[in-house]
């Protein structure tokens, strides 16, 4: 999920949270910090400081989340998924590494 903070303004950044399966109003597990925040050149030009999540997919024990930035670029971002889930349910902190871009 994407969110941001008062007190930066119009900064948009990724969150993460395991939801139960079979109730899914329910939050089980959410990273205290951002997992992506716009930092990459090319996530701030344009309309700059924003990535919003757009889709996840699980690959070979990776994760991929396929994002937005700057209302210009799509993007994608990466984590071993066992080590990131790890870090989640433990309250430590994970994030996710971004490794492509392509203009719009």
């Amino acid at each position: 999920y994407h969110a941001n903070d008062a007190a930066e303004g119009h900064r948009y950044k990724l969150g993460a949270m395991l939801l139960d399966q079979s109730d899914p109003t329910r939050i089980l597990y959410r990273a205290a910090a951002p997992v992506l925040v716009p930092d990459e050149h090319y996530e701030n030009h344009g309309k700059p400081g924003i990535v919003y999540a757009c889709g996840a997919v699980v690959r070979d024990g990776n994760l991929f989340v396929y994002y937005g930035g700057a209302d210009k670029v799509i993007c994608v971002a990466t984590a071993p998924l066992a080590p990131f889930l790890n870090a989640l349910i433990k309250g430590s902190q994970t994030s996710l590494t971004s490794v492509l871009a392509q203009t719009a």
